[in-house]
């Protein structure tokens, strides 16, 4: 076991000469022991594991020791880390190293590593919108970022260690980084301006993953008690950072939407309630979203019933299902559950 140093008050932070940057071999992301072939080849000494990719606060990246570098880049860069294109892994383990290199190393050239065999430069419509939409919060232009897909030697490359990553969550004193880069600028743009007090962030829209079976039913019940129902693919990641800050009760029904939560600071919103879809994910948003609410609340207790609709075309990897499960919640569970921590009174049964 890698464990790396939970605090951040004094984050690692170097700069490399002719730093070898190997291009990701696929799968990019993927459970262990596959996944993060790829990177800023570094070592074994307290400080590199600090700087390496990490997953529950430990360095799970891999190098291959025979591959070749036959492309040279003349620095500085700023390291910012892999290039996916997945809204929950982006915002969960590859965005933590941005904000806090900006503060270290001020502005720069940043540098986004591709899978192997895919250099295709700084283009627009090879970064994903929602990262588009972050770069461009924190004035980072087109022209600050490059692209690689190739291994490569880069002569001069600043790199910082991860503020928070997939599983371990935020370390001691990243959040602070947050509160004061990022909600100044979400106070400049949106000033005045809320969107609802008591806010349901759902599923129903989504046109693959897992979903809750009966879910545009309980928002019609939400609305009943004055929520407003927020589907995030509709809405760029700044105005879900802005809505869910004006929020007084903010629900999520769980799954990658939670990440947009991963920009903000300490108690950056109100009261936070998340309906559970999966038990081995309880822990992960638990750390994601616990440090950044006043207050926070899991419901327990849906049902899988292992539903697969598949995408045409004959066999395919599990990756490839347009549905991997359905979920049913257990009523009168929702019912206690909102009785409890105030989102519904709910004055009469229903089922779904």
């Amino acid at each position: 076991m890698r464990q790396l140093n939970s605090s951040y008050r004094s984050p690692a932070r170097a700069t490399l000469r002719d730093a070898r940057v190997q291009a990701f071999k696929p799968p990019l992301v993927a459970p262990p022991p596959h996944g993060f072939d790829g990177g800023v080849v570094l070592g074994e000494s307290k400080r590199d594991l600090r700087l390496r990719h990490s997953r529950y606060w430990e360095a799970t990246d891999r190098f291959d020791v025979t591959a070749e570098f036959q492309e040279k880049l003349d620095g500085p860069y700023i390291y910012f880390g892999p290039l996916y294109d997945h809204f929950g892994h982006t915002m969960a383990e590859m965005v933590h190293r941005l904000i806090p290199s900006i503060k270290i190393f001020g502005k720069g050239k940043f540098l986004l590593v591709d899978q192997i065999g895919r250099t295709r430069g700084a283009q627009e419509p090879t970064v994903p919108k929602f990262l588009r939409d972050i770069f461009e919060l924190l004035s980072i232009s087109l022209n600050d970022f490059h692209i690689i897909g190739d291994n490569s030697i880069v002569s001069e490359l600043h790199i910082c260690e991860q503020g928070s990553d997939f599983g371990g969550g935020p370390k001691e004193g990243y959040l602070g980084y947050l509160s004061n880069f990022v909600h100044p600028r979400l106070d400049a743009r949106f000033r005045d301006e809320k969107y609802g007090e008591k806010l349901y962030v759902s599923r129903s829209k989504i046109k693959s993953g897992g979903v809750f079976l009966g879910e545009s039913y309980l928002e019609a019940l939400l609305e009943e008690e004055g929520f407003r129902i927020l589907h995030p693919e509709e809405h760029s990641i700044i105005f879900q950072m802005h809505a869910y800050r004006s929020a007084t009760i903010l629900v999520f029904s769980e799954g990658s939407a939670c990440h947009g939560l991963e920009l903000l600071g300490e108690q950056a919103v109100g009261m936070c309630h998340i309906l559970e879809r999966r038990e081995n994910h309880r822990e992960i948003f638990r750390r994601v979203i616990s440090p950044r609410a006043h207050e926070f609340y899991q419901l327990r207790g849906s049902i899988n019933l292992g539903t697969r609709i598949e995408k045409p075309g004959g066999w395919k990897p599990p990756g490839s299902f347009i549905f991997i499960s359905v979920r049913l919640r257990r009523p009168g569970r929702v019912f206690s559950f909102s009785r409890a921590s105030q989102v519904r009174k709910f004055q009469k049964i229903c089922l779904f």
